[in-house]
């Protein structure tokens, strides 16, 4: 067995995802490790409940110097806005950022691990910490693909939210097929299932428009039931409008990037 610093939990949780015992090294090799509770909290990587902070240690994955996030080795919950939440992943309270496994990426993908093994494979996929962090993280107008989990068609708040990264990058997106075994499907089940790279990369290269991408989820609605159809039907209306006036939209999008942004320095001035 490969050698790993890595605590056998953590190794093995990797293994299980999909990566060999060669990829781990390599993914060790750009800073993934075992954290424990004391260094998660003097990361930052925590959440306020009430009257405490909670956190956890865990497999920590570095998005970049300034931003990471951890697996929490036990799922915490926390009450937000009077909703019990509970956190798998959790990262700082601070502005994500992007990983870049080089300087040419030919993807995007949410989650680090998904990212990560499309990379060791071949083909260099950058993460992202969410969909709606897009236009806070990654340059407007960069023209790269979206490949996204499985499970998005039935989302709407999802397809919005890729619609709009769509619009921000002026890139494309597609989505990862249905796997029976992976309801909600990444790239790690992707290829758990017997995709190979070169499929990931027929992925990308048949990746659409954000217009031709809502065209693809209306076709798909007649499986839903009545309530999920309407709320699609009310999301698809939204964006439609949106891509008619597409020039506004984005000038809406650079205003909420510019008001985040200066939320952040009051924060950090303060």
């Amino acid at each position: 067995m490969t050698k790993t610093k890595l605590e056998q939990v953590h190794y093995q949780h990797l293994i299980e995802e999909g990566f060999t015992h060669e990829e781990v090294s390599e993914l060790e090799g750009w800073g993934v490790r075992s954290i424990d509770l004391s260094e998660s909290l003097r990361m930052g990587i925590k959440k306020w409940d009430g009257f405490k902070h909670v956190s956890d240690g865990g497999l920590f994955f570095p998005f970049s110097p300034e931003y990471g996030q951890v697996r929490l080795n036990t799922p915490i919950t926390v009450e937000e806005k009077g909703k019990l939440k509970t956190f798998r992943y959790l990262g700082p309270s601070k502005p994500t950022k992007v990983w870049y496994p080089s300087t040419e990426v030919y993807a995007l993908t949410e989650g680090w691990k998904d990212a990560a093994i499309p990379t060791v494979r071949g083909v260099p996929t950058g993460a992202i910490a969410g969909i709606w962090n897009v236009i806070h993280c990654v340059p407007q107008g960069c023209e790269i693909p979206i490949i996204f989990d499985s499970d998005v068609w039935a989302k709407p708040h999802l397809v919005h939210g890729l619609i709009q990264a769509g619009v921000w990058t002026q890139g494309r997106i597609n989505l990862f097929p249905e796997m029976p075994d992976y309801p909600k499907g990444g790239a790690c089940e992707f290829f758990n299932s017997g995709g190979t790279i070169a499929d990931y990369q027929e992925l990308i290269d048949n990746a659409m428009t954000p217009a031709e991408f809502l065209g693809q989820w209306v076709c798909r609605w007649e499986r839903f039931d009545q309530g999920l159809r309407s709320e699609c039907a009310y999301v698809a209306e939204r964006l439609s409008l949106y891509l008619e006036m597409e020039s506004t939209y984005i000038k809406g999008l650079e205003s909420q990037v510019q008001d985040k942004l200066a939320e952040w320095l009051g924060k950090t001035k303060g």
